[in-house]
């Protein structure tokens, strides 16, 4: 039988094979699935509510965070955290309805938190988790108003004045600060009495 033939056949077996499985009916008729398109939690029974958002920074960078902002504030104050170890890890210790759980662990300060009414904002770092940019550990102090020694202007220098010797200007000494040999002795006040002579040998 030549290679021709074999080939031939294997091709035909394979097409009747393919037929025969899309002609066949399944075993059970297909079942609806039971999972949403779109799953949204009911949150009506929590006493805090969860925002995330994109907060763009000078450059355009947006920085992804986190807001917890209690039922009951009203006016309250904000305790803010910038993280390298994940906004969302650190807003999410529970599963919970209550503010506590949900913060108790690292760099939250839970009662505090709680019971001073505060709205927890915790923002991922450049680079990191859900934030845009690129993360360095430590950022050069250089910018629009620092920028790079090697663009930097020349100091300006003092012009000379042709003279090679350097006049210092001279400074007061006290008396106490001289030698011994040229220190003179200090004078008493005119309103007091003169010191007391020397007591004569009889």
């Amino acid at each position: 039988m030549s290679t021709f033939s074999r080939l031939t056949s294997a091709l035909a077996v394979a097409a009747l094979t393919i037929a025969t499985a899309s002609a066949q009916t399944p075993a059970s008729p297909a079942l609806p699935s039971e999972t949403p398109a779109t799953l949204q939690p009911v949150v009506d029974s929590f006493d805090y509510i969860r925002r995330e958002a994109m907060i763009a920074m000078r450059d355009g960078v947006k920085l992804h965070t986190v807001i917890l902002v209690p039922k009951v504030a009203k006016s309250a104050p904000i305790l803010f955290t910038r993280t390298p170890y994940s906004a969302n890890a650190l807003t999410s210790h529970a599963n919970s309805s209550h503010l506590g759980p949900i913060l108790y662990g690292y760099d939250n300060a839970t009662d505090v938190i709680v019971e001073g009414g505060y709205i927890r904002v915790i923002q991922d770092i450049r680079g990191k988790y859900g934030s845009e940019g690129d993360y360095v550990m430590n950022r050069a102090v250089r910018g629009p108003r620092t920028p790079p020694p090697s663009t930097r202007p020349p100091t300006p220098t003092t012009p000379s004045t042709g003279s090679s010797k350097t006049s210092r200007r001279p400074t007061a000494k006290s008396a106490y600060s001289a030698s011994p040999t040229t220190a003179s002795s200090p004078s008493w006040p005119s309103s007091t009495r003169t010191p007391p002579s020397k007591s004569q040998s009889p």
